[in-house]
This record gives structure tokens, sequence and C-alpha cells, in this order.
């Protein structure tokens, strides 16, 4: 498709053959008047019928030098030119078309005669315009340089263009690499680097091995540590969002024991109480719990009843049925040389190594010995007693027995468990008559049995449930001697139950409605007994520890729960020998071979000593918190 120009758009629509004969009419004229057939040329070049028809009147402006004509330049009013006409007017020598261009006067217009062949939009470089390769779009002066052995950009250069030297990579993930593209001869050439070395894949959010996933688990450990200490187990490894994680169970925490591991799993070694400071005896009541420790000192824990704690405060924390409450072991204010720490509901008693006994707590009835009964939060020495070689006490009186084998009592003797048969309360101590040969004494919650030399045992006091073992339902203020019951060597006994061991290994019961002492059965290599009101423990010679009794609130501490009384003795894993342990009304504590005291069953008021209060029985013994 040619193209063309337009030069003169001013130029009128009348009718081009009417204008051109006036023209020739006009010429005609003129040769009339100056000889027709002249050779005669205008000095300027310009046509001979334009200077006619301009003739008589010089120019002023270039409009009036016009002579209606495209294709012979433009007519300039130039008066002073040597080439203008007698009008002034000068017809230019320029052409209206440049080269390249052909003139149509009929049109107005300039048609050019370079070719656009391949219809770029640029003409072709052959006739003067920039186009290097009128056969190719693609190429011209707009076009992006290629790596191909071709000016595509027609600059006079070949693949010099914008994409030498663009980026390269080579390897996936931590092993890419980076470079520069080259181009040579017509062709780029392979990415000039090397992939990095695939590494170990690690939880990181980084293709590390280089496989094209990024933390798969192929590479990652296969095995990772869950739980602290002993509860320390293998897990597998997980990765989520570049972040490190372990599945699996840990193992379950046991008491701490004072061995260099984190048995109870809280991220500290040896923390029970024992490690530092050894605990020597353990007694138990129904909500309250004390430990002698090797220091002389005492701490207790529990129920807080009329001030039984002795630590000087006279209100704790609330527990699930009281405002005073404690489940972390607290000092006993004013004892530091304790030999022997005995207590009960509201009140303990301790031996002092000098002989003399100290009471703190409940003094209504006069549990306290010191004649006046008011209670007292810090412990007070008992008037007259010295000598004492064995304490112990009950609901809401005491015994001692002394060094000449005498027994002396004091408190509540509504049921005759001081020993006398009046009055019904005794304030200081008091000898019970017809005993004189006692080596061990035992209180339960309103009777008293000591052991005599002789290993017979004697009880007093309340007989309701047979406590007495005297084979009557019968109280009595005075001691009698337990039916079948000889070479006895430990007593244990609570509110109505008793147990008593005999040199021989052998050990009796009595209480809870058995009226009269038994054997129990299978049970003759026991080297230690503690009677609860509802659970009995016992330690083999083999160090096995067998339970039985109660165990409905998870007192065995194994875990086990039986709404049924349990009749043969089992064994207990956990205790396996055990130094010692004590049973309370529904809940059991012991200092394990560890060394470690733990405690397990009913928490209501925190008698379970691990930190914390509960509805809900602790069936697995847990490390007691000493302070």
């Amino acid at each position: 498709m040619s193209s063309a120009v337009r030069v003169d758009t001013l130029r009128g629509m009348g009718n081009v053959a009417s204008d051109h004969f006036s023209k020739v009419g006009a010429l005609c004229l003129a040769a009339l008047l100056v000889g027709c057939g002249s050779s005669d040329v205008p000095a300027d070049g310009g046509s001979l019928d334009a200077e006619v028809a301009d003739s008589g009147t010089l120019c002023v402006v270039g409009a009036a030098c016009q002579d209606d004509r495209f294709c012979n330049g433009r007519e300039q009013c130039i008066p002073a030119s040597p080439h203008a006409d007698r009008r002034g007017c000068v017809v230019s020598s320029v052409p209206a078309c440049g080269a390249g261009f052909v003139c149509d006067e009929t049109m107005d217009i300039c048609e050019s005669t370079c070719p656009d062949a391949d219809a770029d939009g640029e003409r072709a470089a052959s006739c003067g315009a920039a186009d290097c390769d009128d056969a190719n779009a693609a190429i011209n002066t707009t076009a992006a340089d290629l790596c191909n052995g071709v000016d595509d950009d027609c600059d006079g250069m070949v693949d010099d263009g914008v994409l030498q030297g663009a980026g390269c990579s080579v390897g996936v993930g931590a092993c890419a690499r980076s470079a520069l593209l080259t181009c040579a001869d017509g062709a780029y050439s392979l990415c000039p680097t090397t992939a990095g070395a695939p590494g170990l894949e690690t939880c990181n959010g980084i293709d590390d091995d280089c496989n094209g996933l990024v933390d798969d688990g192929a590479a990652l450990l296969a095995t990772c540590a869950i739980g602290l200490g002993a509860c320390e187990r293998a897990g597998i490894a997980t990765c989520e969002g570049g972040i490190v994680g372990c599945e699996g169970t840990p193992g379950t925490p046991i008491g701490e024991a004072c061995n260099g591991v984190d048995d109870d799993c809280d991220g500290v070694t040896d923390n029970a109480l024992g490690c530092s400071v050894e605990v020597v005896e353990l007694s138990t009541a129904e909500s309250t719990t004390c430990a002698r420790l090797s220091t002389g000192r005492v701490v207790c824990w529990g129920l807080n009843d009329r001030s039984g704690l002795g630590d000087g405060a006279a209100t704790h924390v609330a527990c699930s049925l009281s405002d005073d409450c404690s489940p972390t072991a607290l000092y006993v204010i004013g004892v530091s040389d304790a030999v022997q720490v005995s207590v009960n509901s509201s009140f303990t008693c301790a031996r002092r190594a000098g002989g003399g006994v100290a009471c703190w707590g409940s003094n209504r009835n006069g549990e306290l010995g010191r004649a006046t009964p008011s209670l007292s939060e810090l412990a007070g020495d008992v008037p007259g007693l010295t000598d004492v070689v064995d304490v112990a006490a009950g609901a809401t009186h005491a015994c001692a027995v002394q060094s000449d084998g005498t027994v002396a009592c004091w408190g509540s003797n509504a049921l005759g468990q001081c020993g006398v048969a009046s009055p019904t309360r005794i304030l200081t101590p008091q000898d019970v008559p017809g005993v004189s040969d006692a080596i061990a004494v035992e209180a339960g919650g309103f009777h008293t049995c000591v052991v005599r030399r002789s290993g017979v045992v004697s009880c007093w006091g309340k007989n309701v449930d047979g406590q007495l073992g005297d084979g009557t339902s019968v109280r009595r203020s005075t001691p009698g001697d337990v039916l079948g019951v000889a070479n006895v060597v430990q007593l244990s006994i609570s509110s109505d139950n008793a147990v008593a061991r005999t040199a021989s290994g052998t050990v009796f019961q009595w209480g809870n409605t058995l009226r009269t002492a038994a054997t129990v059965p299978s049970l003759t290599d026991a080297e230690y007994i503690a009677a609860g009101d509802h659970t009995t423990c016992a330690r083999r010679a083999s160090g096995e520890t067998v339970c039985w009794g109660g165990n409905s609130d998870g007192q065995f501490g194994d875990g086990s729960v039986s709404a049924a009384a349990i009749t043969t003795p089992a064994p207990v894993g956990y205790l396996r020998n055990a130094s010692f342990f004590e049973a309370g009304f529904r809940h059991f504590c012991a200092k394990l071979e560890s060394g470690v005291v733990t405690c397990a069953g009913a928490n209501f008021y925190g008698q379970v000593g691990n930190g914390t209060f509960s509805d809900v029985d602790q069936v697995f013994a847990m490390p007691v918190r000493f302070p």
C-alpha cells in the first residue's frame, strides 16, 4: 500500500477545468500585446500565465503570490530578490515532494516510492529508512535484541541487546546457585555455575537435602526425647512450619528418691523431702500427718483444727472441708529435740531427747496436760514428765510410758481411756493403776493399749467394736489383757483397729467387730506393721509389703481402688523395702527405700502433703512437699 502526503489543504474545491481554460484565454490576450510565440521565460522560472495574471501589482504578503499549483513548490513574496517577477513573487527551487516521493498535482499529494514490505510500520533501509530487514516484521528498530546471531533491533550490532547477561540458576533448595548467562555465536551458554552439596534435612523451612521438598521427614532424626528425668521416653520427631516437635508419651512420675535421678519428672533432681533432711518417723491421724526429722525438728501438714499443726499461725488456707489447712509440711515451733512424735485428731505430742513431753493444739479436754484447758498454737511441755520412753496421742487424751514401766495419762476420760474410773477429764498426767511393766503404749480414738515386758498386750477404754480384744464389747477403765496374744514386739492401733506383731513374725488382729485376736492368714514373717482405721499393712522379711482392709480412697497408693474391703494381704509394689509407713483414717504415708516420703488416699484437708487439696482421691503415692 502506497502512502501520500497532502501539502496544500487550503485550495478550493472549484472546477479545475474551468480554471484552466480561463488561464489559456488570458495567455492569448497577452500574446496579442507582446507578440505571440515569444520565447521569453520569466526570470524566476515561473509560469508565464502566472506572471501575466499577476502583472501590474507589487505583492505585499506571500498569499498574493500563490499560483494555485502544488507540485512546483512554494511561492514567496520577496520583491528584492533578483528572481522576483513583476509582482515581487519568487517560486521556490525546492519541489513540493522530496526524494523517494512523486507529486500528484490533481490530488495535491506526495506519494512515497519507499516500500514497507513486512508491514511492521518501518520502511526499508534500502531507500534510506530504518528497517534493516523489510522482509521480517520481527526485525525493526523497536524489537528486542535476542541471542540468535541477528541484528534484531537494526542498530548495526548483533546480539548486543538487553538480554545479554541475564540471570540463571542451577540446583534446588539450599543447593541453588545463581550466575549470569553469556551469549556467544548466537546462543546462550549453559549457566556457568555449579549446584551446592545437599545437607541433612532439618526442621527450618528450607529444603536442606535439595530434593525439592521442604522439611520432608525423610532425613529428620527418627527419634526424639519427650518427658523429663525418669519419665523421658523416645518419641517421633515432627516438623510443622519450621518448628521441631516431638510426638510420644512420657513415662509416669514416681516418688522422688535421693539417687541422683529426677524420679518425679519435675525437672529437678533429688528435690524430695528427705534428700536434704532425713525423715526418721511418721505419724498419721484422721486428717493430719506429722514427720520427725533427723535434726530433731517436727513438721506437720493437713487440717489445722485448733492449731494442731503447731506452726504458730492461727489460720492457714481454705481446703475442701475447712478454712484452716496446709497441703505442705510446716515446721512446728518450739521443738528441735524430738525423738518421737504422735499425732491425733486435733493435737500432737512429741517426746524430747531429755525425757520430757511437749504438746500443742486442742486442749478442750486437757489434752496438753497443763492444768488449764486452753488451746496452744505453740508446743509446751507437759508438767511432771521427765523420763518418758514412749508417748501416744489419742483423739482427746494422751499417755506416756515412763522409764520405770509406769504409764501416765491425761485428757478426756469419758470412756475410761485414761485408766481410772473418774474423773471424766484429767488435766495433768495421772498414773494408770496396775501397770508397772510397760515398754510401749498406743492410744486409739478412745482407748489405750500397752505392751508389757512379758509380751502381753493390755488395753482399757472404749470397747464397742472389740477394741480391747477381751471377747466382749464392754468398756472398762482398768487394764485387761488381749486374749490369745503373746510375745508381742510391736503394737499398732487406731480408733477401731489393732494389730500386734510377735517376735516370730506372726501378726494378730482384733477390733472392727472382731472381739478376740486372730492371726492374719499367710502372714508369718512380718518385720513391721501399721494399722489405720480401715487399712493395715505389713512388711515381710523379704522386703515385700502387703496391705489389706479398706482401699476405697486409693490409700494403697498403687493406683488401685476397691469398694469392697481386701480380706487377704495383697502385695503393694512401690512399698517394697519401705523403711516404715503409717495408716491414717483414709490415707497412707510411707518412707520408701529411696528415702522419699510419699502419701496417698483421701486429700480433703491436704493430709497427703503434695501441695494440693482435692475432693478426688490421690490414688498414686506422691512425694510430700517439705519446707
